[in-house]
């Protein structure tokens, strides 16, 4: 920074300086003004940011006030002069709501002339007026972006807006279907588990999709504390459904049966997070890939960039980098640990279901039951803690009664938000149970038979019956999905096992039976034709 000169009253002018300041860095070949050529460099990359938006005011007056800093002349002090108002990046902007107030929020009714009388009138009080409720909008994939992102990617972000906006619907609504999706169990049969299903998913929907593409984001607090939300809430709705179907049998249902994605398995740690480091440190024998900034991947591999886009409106693969099964899920998270809070991993109950499927027999494929002499697996499997709770839920299977209990409010349409999809349509949801598939024709092995005669309680004839029963082969589903992807078998695709005939037998008997289905399944074709505003 140079010394101040001493002149006149009227010599120094803006203009003056800045002419002399511009001479004075063309005139530096010995790089003897380094500092003031980096000052002018930084002002200079900054003021695009500012003036992002068209609405601002007295942006001159901050490039006045720059230039006499720079130039630290006492005849040109550093003074604002008048008011700036900056407004951010127009896609950054978030709809305002009034605020309450004693007053302006009050709308009087029209004087008619008369005053009520003090002790009241005889006439009965009308019911008071309902306050409009604001419907809960899907937020933009655009919203939060920071104003200094790569061009590229905005423009790539606002493509896939444009893209669902030409189908009369939102981003997250094509990543994250609902309406016509098949789910793992029968909703008709199981409402409460479908409700507590369809609440998750639309309160979560568009955390869902921002842990997917993890772009560059201004609130980047905001969005933990909502991702952590999240997985607190997919914890509870784990629980639920291993203390419906039992530990094998939920895994049966949903990693052996054909349906959709409707189970969230994104939502891995942030690469450079303590539990991603965590999550390599537990599984350095495995690859534990964890999330990484979407700008950050754009620059260091194109490539699977473009693969991350490309996939966003594809609800079959839109969480490809996340969990491959719920086993994994639940190791990696540590969901099985019975000594950590009782909100970062399954239910007491959900815990002791698994106690019970482990110890009473072996698991159908290897990969279900982790490693049972360390870690997570041994403290469930010796948790002293737990033994009251087994024993409750074991005689709770005994006596027939629900190990499963949900404590919610029946749904109402006043929860549905503008961009929600609908729960139900004449009484009926509007998800769809598993379809039905071709199993294998081959026998079971006599060890598997024996393993399941022992834990259904079925004499040899019986279960001969069952299985030649289950054998015969169902028609094709008819019902398309966009790519028609399915939930493939997680290890183990050469072994077929038998599966259940209809989807009713199939969910009524997860819960007491560890038998697999079959292996591979066949993607349907797609049919997107009809898509609205309802569509997901």
């Amino acid at each position: 920074m140079t010394k101040p000169r001493t002149r006149s009253a009227t010599a120094p002018t803006a203009t003056t300086i800045v002419k002399e300041l511009r001479a004075r860095l063309d005139a530096d070949e010995d790089n003897e003004h380094a500092v003031l050529k980096a000052q002018v460099e930084f002002w200079d990359k900054f003021r695009p940011i500012l003036a992002a938006n068209d609405a601002s005011v007295g942006l001159e007056a901050l490039d006045a006030l720059a230039l006499s800093v720079l130039a630290d002349d006492d005849e040109l002090p550093p003074v604002l002069d008048r008011t700036v108002v900056i407004v951010p990046h127009p896609d950054a902007a978030v709809r305002g709501e009034v605020p309450a107030h004693p007053l302006f929020s009050f709308v009087a009714s029209p004087y008619h002339g008369k005053r009520p009388s003090a002790s009241g009138s005889s006439k009965a009080a009308g019911p008071a007026k309902k306050k409009q409720r604001q419907l809960r909008r899907a937020p933009s994939i655009l919203q939060n972006l920071p104003a200094h992102v790569s061009a590229k990617l905005r423009v790539d972000l606002e493509k896939l807006e444009q893209a669902a906006a030409e189908l009369g619907t939102v981003v997250v609504r094509l990543a994250y279907r609902w309406c016509g999706q098949r789910a793992w169990y029968d909703p008709v049969e199981y409402r409460d588990l479908c409700l507590a299903h369809y609440r998750i998913v639309m309160q979560f929907r568009s955390v869902f999709l921002d842990c997917a593409l993890y772009a560059p984001t201004t609130k980047a607090n905001e969005r933990r504390k909502q991702k952590l939300n999240a997985i607190v809430a997919r914890f509870q709705f784990l629980s639920r459904n291993v203390e419906l179907f039992g530990y094998y049998g939920f895994l049966r249902l949903i990693e052996k049966g054909a349906h959709d994605n409707l189970m969230w398995l994104g939502g891995k740690a942030a690469k450079h997070s303590a539990s991603a480091k965590a999550a390599k440190a537990d599984h350095d024998e495995d690859d534990v890939p964890a999330q990484e900034d979407l700008a950050t991947v754009l620059r260091t591999n194109p490539s699977r960039y473009k693969v991350i886009i490309g996939r966003i409106l594809d609800p079959s693969r839109v969480d490809e980098d996340g969990y491959a099964s719920i086993p994994e899920l639940l190791e990696q998270t540590h969901a099985l640990d019975p000594t950590r809070p009782e909100h970062l991993r399954l239910s007491n109950r959900a815990l002791a279901r698994v106690v019970l499927d482990v110890q009473t027999s072996d698991p159908p494929y290897p990969n279900w039951v982790g490693n049972t002499n360390r870690g997570d697996w041994k403290k469930l499997l010796e948790s002293e803690d737990l033994q009251a709770t087994i024993d409750e839920v074991e005689q709770l299977l005994v006596n027939d009664k629900p190990v499963a209990v949900f404590n919610q409010k029946p749904f109402q349409d006043t929860e549905k938000g503008e961009d929600d999809s609908d729960y139900e349509i004449d009484g009926l949801p509007t998800i769809r149970p598993p379809t039905s598939r071709k199993t294998s024709v081959n026998p079971t092995p006599k060890a598997a038979q024996k393993k399941k005669l022992e834990h259904s309680g079925l004499s040899e004839s019986e279960a001969s019956e069952d299985e030649s029963s289950d054998a015969e082969p169902d028609d094709k589903p008819s019902d398309k999905t966009l790519k028609g992807s399915l939930y493939e078998s997680s290890d183990d695709d050469d072994e077929e096992e038998d599966d259940s005939s209809t989807n009713d037998k199939a969910s009524k008997e997860a819960a007491a039976t560890p038998s697999s289905s079959s292996g591979p399944k066949t993607p349907s074709p797609s049919d997107d034709k009809g898509r609205d505003k309802n569509l997901g």
